[in-house]
């Protein structure tokens, strides 16, 4: 199956946004303008990063620069969600890396996908998407844990805790906070919910089993992303090297 630009797929996306829009407006939720700029901002950076990947792809300098670029972005998203400075994006760029450089070496030095632009990008952009949200979750939820529960971590350091195992102590419990997503996701895939990798396959023309592969090896690679990204980031904030600007005086910075 193959959907084909047309006259169809314009108004079946105008609807789409259309009908959401109305309701929300209708009720009153105020998130009306927030849909509608979401929906078209979407329509015009997909069909945007399909024309760049298709010159990209047939190029392996070319699609690995693609690569980087999407880095960039999730890691800059990421850090501007949960209320990083710039400067501290190098330091977001390691935890996050520490998810997706795995992941990649793993399929690739496995044979498991080609080294090639047409398997990497849809491959890194899945898990990109994923650290990214598993690196924003556990920074909120661990800066929040920071900043409600300081008299806590300053009741560690009266005991005579440094700073760093004070704050290992509040945080360990978040980090599995950050993973329940995406372990509930993996454990509930072909009961719950057919996850996009096995529609992509399936619409392509390819086998149920082709697809059913296809969407564990994404599966898989996510949850090992996000594992490795959120110990990697709990181990740079409870160094005191990733923490907003208004903790960094918990750890004497």
């Amino acid at each position: 199956m193959v959907i084909t630009w047309g006259w169809s797929v314009v108004i079946g996306c105008l609807l789409l946004i259309a009908l959401p829009v109305a309701l929300q407006w209708r009720a009153g939720t105020g998130l009306d303008r927030q849909i509608a700029v979401a929906g078209l901002r979407s329509i015009v950076q997909l069909v945007l990063v399909a024309l760049v990947i298709g010159a990209a792809i047939t190029r392996l300098w070319a699609s690995l620069l693609v690569m980087v670029a999407m880095f960039v972005m999730a890691v800059l998203t990421s850090a501007k969600r949960i209320g990083l400075e710039r400067r501290q994006a190098p330091v977001a760029a390691i935890a996050m890396g520490a998810g997706l450089v795995p992941v990649v070496a793993i399929t690739t030095l496995s044979g498991t996908i080609p080294f090639a632009g047409v398997a990497l990008i849809p491959i890194a952009g899945t898990v990109m998407n994923n650290i990214m949200s598993a690196h924003t979750l556990f920074g909120r939820n661990a800066y929040a844990a920071l900043q409600e529960q300081h008299e806590i971590f300053e009741g560690y350091l009266a005991l005579g805790l440094p700073p760093r195992v004070a704050a290992r102590e509040l945080l360990h419990p978040r980090i599995q906070e950050a993973l329940v997503p995406g372990i509930d996701s993996v454990r509930t895939a072909g009961i719950v919910t057919l996850p996009g990798a096995f529609l992509g396959v399936m619409l392509g023309g390819g086998s149920p089993l082709q697809a059913a592969m296809a969407q564990v090896i994404v599966l898989l690679g996510v949850l090992c992303a996000q594992s490795c990204t959120a110990l990697a980031q709990f181990e740079w904030i409870t160094r005191g090297m990733l923490v907003r600007g208004d903790l960094r005086t918990l750890f004497g910075r």
